[in-house]
């Protein structure tokens, strides 16, 4: 999570908001989109050195495969959005459906 000070510690000085505003600079570097077919999945896998990685769930037909994060297995929802570190281990076991649609991505940190 990120913590910002409470407004009244920033100084009112453009140099100030200009520091403050760069502290928290990141950006999407890369997305893309991936609409699964039964019997595909997406091996055991990170996104290091980037320093978040998202998924957006446009679509999670019943019995969609979980997402495996860290060995923990998370069933998520069409309209979720599932944010982690991009050093932390995922994958996605063999569909048992068709049309499980995700937009995923990364993010980086940008000084």
């Amino acid at each position: 999570m990120i913590r910002r000070p409470p407004r009244s510690t920033l100084s009112s000085s453009s140099a100030a908001s200009d520091v403050y505003k760069r502290q928290y600079s990141f950006r999407v570097c890369d997305a893309w989109g991936l609409l699964y077919k039964k019997g595909e999945g997406v091996a055991k896998h990170n996104h290091f050195p980037y320093s978040l990685a998202f998924v957006y769930y446009v679509n999670t037909p019943d019995e969609s495969s979980p997402v495996i994060l860290n060995g923990e297995e998370i069933r998520p929802t069409a309209g979720q959005v599932l944010f982690f570190q991009g050093h932390h281990y995922h994958e996605v076991p063999p569909s048992n459906v068709d049309d499980r649609c995700v937009i995923a991505g990364l993010i980086t940190y940008a000084p």
